[in-house]
């Protein structure tokens, strides 16, 4: 069972194992505890009940704790609640008191669509001629405004004899940066943006566009890893294939 957990981690599977361990985790040579901390594995009951954990298993004169869910990091990161059954439970379950675990499967196995749409496109289009003539005369006439060369050169001459700026040398580069930036944004928002009516859009057939894309995409991920595999695997048989010669 050790073996098969180690594949399944070594594959990027996330790890949730009930059992019946026949043995208390604060036994001394505890082989569970043992286990589960070599395999990187949580005692969720544990992380639950900081203060004490409630009897598992429980016959006429004794009680004991025995049966464990033990889970992955982000099993345990993800685990919503986590309780037992009642205690009066015991004789129609039997003697092992029934435990459970609400875990959030949409986070654990990175379920949520994300958008996966290109950014949305910049006004400023390079190879548009009039979009370029229009954005570098509206950007002419904002650095003529803030008088952004002039700045330029008093600050460039001001630090010719100084090894090193001070703060209000800094404070005019920045003016002068946020100046510069603004200029461009407001010389790229003067071109306007191409709306094209050709096909029918609504926000429903947008979101389900988005969500066909984000799947395609997951897809694609998949197979492109089980190809991997195989060909990992197939170089692997002809290098044991060429030692064996």
């Amino acid at each position: 069972m050790e073996k098969f957990i180690e594949s399944k981690n070594a594959e990027g599977h996330e790890i949730l194992l009930n059992l019946d361990a026949n043995e208390q985790w604060e036994e001394e040579d505890s082989k569970i505890r043992e286990m589960a901390l070599r395999l990187g594995l949580y005692y969720i009951a544990k992380e639950r009940f900081p203060g004490g954990i409630p009897p598992t298993y429980t016959r006429t004169n004794s009680e004991s704790r025995i049966d464990f869910m033990l889970g992955s990091e982000k099993v345990l990161e993800n685990t919503v609640a986590y309780g037992m059954a009642p205690e009066d439970f015991g004789l129609i379950l039997g003697d092992h008191r029934a435990q459970y675990v609400d875990i959030n499967v949409q986070n654990l196995l990175n379920l949520n669509q994300h958008d996966v749409g290109s950014p949305t496109g910049r006004r400023l289009k390079s190879s548009d001629p009039k979009c370029v003539k229009k954005y570098i005369n509206k950007l002419k006439k904002n650095y003529e405004n803030h008088n952004i060369h002039k700045r330029v050169e008093n600050l460039w001459n001001a630090l010719k004899n100084n090894i090193t700026m001070t703060k209000d040398h800094i404070n005019t580069y920045e003016a002068i940066d946020r100046d510069i930036q603004r200029s461009c944004i407001n010389a790229e928002n003067e071109i306007k943006m191409n709306i094209h009516t050709k096909y029918v859009w609504s926000p429903a057939l947008d979101k389900a566009v988005k969500s066909m894309q984000y799947w395609e995409k997951r897809k694609k991920l998949f197979h492109k890893k089980q190809n991997h595999d195989y060909l990992y695997e197939k170089e692997n048989q002809k290098d044991s294939m060429k030692k064996s010669e």
